[in-house]
């Protein structure tokens, strides 16, 4: 009985072993076979002959979109050189401004006092100036009366001593007087030439004189400027027409030389787009001078002329992906797009045609 039992076992084993090998026998014929299996025959020919293709592939040429930003063309961080408070907020976040109009002012009556009393010297030192001209001119004036002088006086000697040589041939005291002539006239011209030496020196010292007061009218002049600049330093200034479009502090606030920029300016006369999303596999389709369309999504009913004017060289990684920045001047000198007054920068838009031909 256990015999038997023994072999009932093994005839199970048996016929189970068989019928799987018999199975796999099969399976493997089909899966290598050409005829029983033909599709898999051609998709692994097609594997062999190309790879992979990517997800994605964007080719040069076709027409691209990508996201953007507005900006204004030109915009300026500016701040003091100095330190102080801030005494005035002359304009608003908002305000259109001139260019050289001031925006913000910072507490200046030390300045002030220091440039007002600069300029009080300088009107001194004007004054000094002008009164050793007019002393030069005084002392020239008697040079030229001595010098004139001395022509006189050398004429009288001159003559005094034609009457000395005429009086030879006569009496004693003819000859003693025109001797006596002579002498006076020999000591007029001494005289006169000793006061023209005078006049001379006196003239020489006035325009010293004139010298010394203009280079203290110098000195003053430059301090003037000095103190001038002080207060000028405590204004901010608009570099060019535009409009402020950020004021960082509050009236009463300190404010240092090394502080971040005070006021946020720009020119919104004129705008750009900058891409946020421009790929890796889009670039390569871009280039300068690529006239494109640019939709705002705050203006959904118009369309902006745009000119590529910059592609960046620089990779960004943006969410994982690698984006590179395109520039595009926007055409808003056209007065059917009354719309570019509504234009603020930030705003985000989209911009068609990237890669068309």
């Amino acid at each position: 009985m256990r015999l038997v039992r023994v072999l009932l076992i093994t005839l199970v084993v048996v016929s189970i072993v068989g019928t799987g090998a018999w199975w796999f026998f099969f399976r493997t014929t089909t899966t290598s076979d050409p005829a029983a299996n033909p599709d898999s025959t051609e998709a692994a020919a097609e594997s062999a002959v190309s790879p992979a293709a990517p997800a994605t592939n964007i080719v040069a040429g076709t027409p691209s979109t990508a996201e953007v930003e507005v900006a204004p063309r030109r915009t300026a961080s500016l701040s003091f050189s100095v330190s102080g408070l801030l005494a005035e907020r002359i304009v608003d976040v908002g305000t259109l401004v001139a260019e050289g109009e001031p925006i913000l002012r910072l507490e200046d009556s030390r300045e002030r006092a220091r440039l007002a009393e600069a300029q009080a010297a300088l009107a001194a030192a004007e004054a000094a100036v002008a009164s050793a001209q007019a002393g030069a001119a005084a002392a020239e004036r008697q040079r030229a009366v001595q010098a004139a002088a001395i022509t006189v006086v050398q004429a009288q000697r001159d003559a005094a001593e034609a009457a000395l040589r005429l009086t030879a041939t006569q009496a004693d005291a003819t000859i003693d007087q025109a001797q006596a002539g002579a002498r006076q006239a020999a000591a007029a011209v001494a005289q006169a030439e000793a006061n023209a030496a005078a006049s001379l020196a006196a003239l020489e010292q006035a325009e010293a004189q004139v010298t010394l007061a203009e280079a203290q009218r110098a000195q003053a002049e430059a301090a003037v400027a000095t103190a001038q600049l002080a207060v000028e330093e405590r204004t901010l200034r608009a570099p060019f027409t535009g409009r402020v479009l950020e004021i960082g502090f509050e009236v009463g606030e300190a404010i240092g030389a090394s502080n971040a920029a005070t006021v946020v300016f720009a020119d919104t006369s004129s705008w750009i787009v900058e891409t946020t999303n421009l790929t890796e596999l889009q670039v390569v389709g871009v280039a300068e001078g690529d006239v494109v369309e640019v939709e705002v999504d705050a203006l959904p009913s118009v369309t902006f002329s745009g000119i590529v004017e910059r592609v960046s060289f620089v990779p960004e990684l943006v969410r994982g992906d690698v984006t590179y920045v395109a520039t595009i001047g926007l055409d808003v000198s056209s007065s059917e797009v009354p719309e570019v007054g509504l234009l603020r920068p930030g705003m985000t838009g989209i911009v068609r045609g990237l890669l068309e031909d």
